[in-house]
């Protein structure tokens, strides 16, 4: 039998060792979640927010023109992942993938080159809601003058005048760089979180996003 002494002495060790190993365990199964770093600009080599930058280049083409945009990235054990990388995970795990799609759309159309597509989609948009404003608002004019259909004529007076406002605020969404990019943004960290959640739950290495 060991001294009392000798059998005291072994048991923090147990202990720091059996910590030591938790952490290290706890430190490379870590590495396999996702990371979303978001957009950033700059401009002579200084980091700009979207709104510096908006104000920056709103009458100054040349400033524009030298505006360095770097769109946000996945990252995986420090490595940068490109988007194929992140849509198999998605697939592999079955999640996020509507979000993934949505949010690489938005963040298509918040580039600089894409505002006339932006204000199209807008001007067609507000002009949808007007349509829809209107015809709401004769069929509520038919039925406030025809008995025979009887009442419903101040429900259809509320959404005409709910529809305009609605519309408006839709269709500047759709031409503000600004909100694509937000959307965007919200929906990628949207993506990240639910594959960490995805990765949480299997416990398993991830394979794909490595290759």
């Amino acid at each position: 039998m060991l001294p009392s002494y000798y059998t005291k002495s072994r048991t923090p060790m147990k202990l720091l060792t059996t910590i030591a190993a938790v952490l290290i365990s706890i430190s490379a199964y870590s590495q396999d979640y996702i990371e979303y770093h978001k957009t950033t600009y700059f401009l002579n080599g200084e980091e700009l927010s979207m709104n510096e930058m908006k104000s920056t280049t709103r009458f100054n083409y040349n400033a524009k023109r030298s505006v360095v945009t770097n769109e946000g990235v996945f990252f995986q054990n420090g490595k940068e992942m490109s988007m194929e990388q992140v849509m198999r995970l998605t697939n592999q795990y079955n999640v996020g993938k509507r979000a993934l799609r949505k949010a690489i759309r938005a963040q298509v159309n918040a580039r600089p080159d894409q505002w006339p597509l932006r204000n199209f989609r807008s001007s067609i948009a507000f002009g949808v809601g007007i349509g829809t404003g209107f015809t709401i608002a004769i069929y509520g004019y038919i039925l406030e003058h025809n008995s025979i259909r009887g009442d419903g004529h101040e429900t259809a007076y509320i959404l005409a005048l709910t529809s305009i406002p609605a519309s408006a605020v839709f269709a500047y969404k759709e031409a503000s760089a600004k909100s694509q990019l937000n959307k965007a943004e919200r929906l990628f960290k949207k993506v990240a979180d639910e594959l960490n959640l995805a990765i949480d739950a299997d416990g398993t290495p991830l394979q794909s996003s490595k290759q």
